[in-house]
C-alpha cells in the first residue's frame, strides 16, 4: 500500500504537528509552502523536489518522494500561467505513475494551458493540489469563472474525480469548500482510496490522504504436483545410456533436470464466492462435501442422509441471505444520487415553483415557505453528512459515457459492479431457482 498525502500547508517551517504524517506517507504534495531557495528544509527518509517562487516569499510547492522508490523531475513545456505546476515520476517496483503538484493562486486556468499540460502527461497518473475553483457541484455556493473550464477539461479527457463530498477548506466566516481536487488516470480509478483528514494543523486546509495498491501485486501461488511413475521411467531410460556419471553431484544434476521435466505447475487462484456469501455457508459447504467423500467409501446410509441434510440447509441458508441482500440492495439503491436531486432542485431560483408540495414535520404541522423547507434539510441532514462521489454529470458540454476506456479498466471495473438485471425470462435474481452447489 502507497500512501500519498496533499495538502495547502500555507507555510511548512511552522508546522510541527504534521511531520509525523510527513514521515508516515510515502509521497507529499504540498502547495503554499513559503519557502525561498536560501531557506533550506528537509524531511528523513524523503527525496525532496522544490519550486520555490524567487520574487515573493508565498507559494511554493514540495512533491517528497520515500527514498525505497526511483523517483526524478520531469520538466513540463506549458505556456505561461499564473499557475504553479510541479511534476515527479515515481518508479513503484519497476512501474511508473507521474505525480502532478498543482497550485492556483486565483483560480485562473486558460484552456490552452490545460490541454498542454493533458498533452504531457503519461497514461497513468495522479494529479493533486489547490485549484481555487469554486462551483455547486464542489460545494460551493457560487460558480467561479475558470470552474466550468476545468470540469470540462476532466470531463472531456475520461479523467476521474476522486473527491467526495467531503469539504477540504475551512476558514472563519466562509463557507466550507471544496478548493483541493484529485485526479487520476481511468486505470487507477478503482486501485484508490481518497480521504480527507479531520485536522487542519494550523492552515485553512485539510490534508488529503490517497492510498492505492499500484505496482504492490501479489503474484499468484502455484502448486508443483511431480509424476513420480515418469521421472523414474526418464531417470532409468537415461542412466541405462549414460555411463560417466562418476560423482554425486553428476547425479544430483541430473535427478533435477529429470523432476523439472516431469513436474506440473498449477496455479492456486483463490475462489471468489458472492457478496451474500458468509462463514455459514463455507462451513456447511465443507460438511456436505465431507459426507459425500465417506457415503462414496461406504454403504451405510447415515452418511447419505447426513449428506441430504447439510444439503438442504445450505440451500434454504442461501436462499435467505439472496433475498435479504437483494432486499438491502434495493433499499440502498440510488441513495448516493438522492441528496444532490433534492439540492440541485433547491438552488434553482429561476424556476418558478408552481404547486410545491408540502414538507411535514414530526409534530405534524406543515411547512411550505422555501426557508423554512431548506433549515428543515438542513438540520435532518447536518446531524449525518453524508460523503459522496463527485457525480458523473458534472460537465454540461462533455459527454464522458462516450469517451473510449481501456481493457485493464473494464477487468477492473467488472468484479465490482453487481448484474441485478433479469435475464430473458424478465424474472430477476431474487426469484430465480437457487443453482445445487456441489
Amino acid at each position: 500500500m502507497v500512501n500519498l498525502i496533499q495538502w495547502n500547508a500555507r507555510g511548512l517551517r511552522n508546522k510541527a504537528l504534521a511531520k509525523d504524517s510527513f514521515l508516515k506517507a510515502d509521497i507529499v504534495a504540498i502547495q503554499e509552502t513559503f519557502l525561498t531557495p536560501s531557506v533550506n528544509f528537509a524531511v528523513p527518509n524523503k527525496i525532496l523536489y522544490r519550486t520555490d517562487r524567487h520574487n515573493s516569499p508565498s507559494g511554493g510547492l514540495l512533491i517528497g518522494i520515500n527514498k525505497k522508490f526511483s523517483s526524478h523531475l520531469v520538466n513540463l513545456q506549458l505556456p505561461p500561467s499564473e499557475v504553479e505546476v510541479q511534476a515527479v515520476r515515481i518508479i513503484i517496483e519497476s512501474k511508473s505513475i507521474l505525480i502532478i503538484n498543482i497550485y492556483s493562486p486565483h483560480g485562473n486556468f486558460e484552456p490552452t494551458f490545460l490541454e498542454n499540460l493533458y498533452a504531457s502527461l503519461s497514461p497513468l497518473f495522479i494529479i493533486v493540489g489547490d485549484f481555487n475553483i469554486h462551483h455547486p457541484i464542489l460545494g460551493s455556493l457560487r460558480t467561479s469563472r475558470s470552474a466550468n473550464v476545468v470540469l470540462d477539461w476532466i470531463s472531456t479527457h475520461n479523467m476521474c474525480i476522486l473527491n467526495t463530498s467531503d469539504p477540504t477548506y475551512f476558514k472563519q466566516g466562509c463557507h466550507p469548500s471544496l478548493l483541493d481536487l484529485s485526479i487520476c488516470s481511468p486505470d487507477l480509478l478503482y486501485e484508490i482510496k481518497w480521504t480527507v483528514h479531520n485536522d487542519t494543523f494550523d492552515s485553512d486546509h485539510c490534508p488529503v490522504e490517497i492510498s492505492f495498491n499500484y505496482g504492490n501485486t501479489k503474484r499468484p501461488s502455484v502448486r508443483r504436483r511431480i509424476h513420480w511413475g515418469k521421472f523414474g521411467k526418464s531417470l532409468n531410460s537415461i542412466l541405462d545410456m549414460v555411463n560417466d556419471i562418476h560423482s554425486i553431484q553428476s547425479f544430483e544434476n541430473l535427478c533435477n533436470q529429470e523432476k523439472n521435466n516431469n513436474t506440473l505447475i498449477q496455479d492456486m487462484f483463490s475462489k471468489k464466492f458472492p457478496p451474500w456469501w458468509s462463514s455459514e455457508c463455507s462451513y456447511l459447504l465443507g460438511q456436505k462435501r465431507k459426507f459425500l467423500r465417506l457415503a462414496k467409501q461406504s454403504r451405510f446410509n447415515p452418511y447419505w442422509k447426513r449428506a441430504k441434510h447439510i444439503a438442504a440447509k445450505l440451500q434454504k441458508l442461501i436462499i435467505h441471505l439472496k433475498r435479504s441482500y437483494w432486499d438491502k440492495l434495493c433499499d440502498n439503491a440510488g441513495s448516493s444520487k438522492t441528496s444532490f436531486r433534492i439540492i440541485r432542485s433547491l438552488r434553482i431560483r429561476d424556476i418558478p415553483q408552481q404547486n410545491a408540495h408540502r414538507l411535514i414535520i414530526l409534530e405534524g404541522s406543515n411547512l411550505t415557505s422555501p426557508l423554512g423547507q431548506v433549515n428543515a434539510f438542513g438540520s435532518m441532514f447536518g446531524s449525518s453528512p453524508i460523503s459522496e462521489g463527485i457525480p458523473l454529470d458534472f460537465s454540461g458540454t462533455a459527454t464522458p459515457m462516450d469517451s473510449k476506456f481501456s481493457i485493464r479498466e473494464l477487468l477492473q471495473s467488472l468484479p465490482k459492479k453487481l448484474n441485478s438485471s433479469p435475464g430473458s425470462d424478465g424474472i430477476t435474481g431474487r426469484y430465480a431457482p437457487v443453482p445445487y452447489i456441489g
